[in-house]
């Protein structure tokens, strides 16, 4: 499977400073390998590229992809597959509807969205941009250069959602 691009994370290649060469290629490496496919990597990918969600917040430096679903079962197969959180919540329009939420953020969405990348289809742009920032200790500063090109990744991530959910 070819992996390609897409063109903000060529323009990143062109100022090596920015973003850590060397945890983009180790990602492009792992795409180049994917995970070996189960019955049940293939289902939870097909489900997240139809029902989840990753966002990127540049403000706070956060990656996060979730899923909500009244299907609590589901999203403990999630859990327990690829960690991150589980958390009961409610239904905005229904509030007596019990809903769940799981999700990972950072480091481990990133992970995530490694062991997924192949099988996306809907999800795919979002998940390329997705692995461009690089996650290491809470206490780094940012470059006014990395915030910038976060702040582009946010806006690029967030377009491709509304176009998405306006489909």
């Amino acid at each position: 499977m070819s992996t390609s691009l897409p063109d903000l994370q060529l323009a990143i290649l062109a100022k090596p400073e920015i973003v850590s060469l060397e945890s983009l290629n180790q990602k492009l490496a792992e795409l180049q390998n994917p995970p070996k496919l189960t019955e049940q990597l293939a289902y939870l990918a097909g489900y997240f590229d139809g029902e989840g969600c990753i966002s990127f917040n540049a403000r706070k430096s956060t990656l996060q992809a979730r899923i909500g679903s009244s299907d609590k079962e589901i999203l403990e197969r999630f859990q327990k597959m690829f960690g991150g959180y589980l958390r009961a919540t409610f239904h905005k329009t229904n509030a007596k509807r019990q809903m769940y939420a799981w999700g990972v953020y950072n480091k481990e969405a990133q992970d995530f969205v490694l062991k997924v990348f192949p099988w996306l289809s809907g999800k795919r742009s979002v998940a390329q941009l997705a692995l461009v920032p690089t996650f290491g200790e809470k206490s780094i500063r940012l470059s006014s250069e990395e915030k910038q090109l976060r702040g582009r990744i946010e806006e690029h991530i967030h377009a491709i959602n509304q176009r998405v959910t306006r489909a």
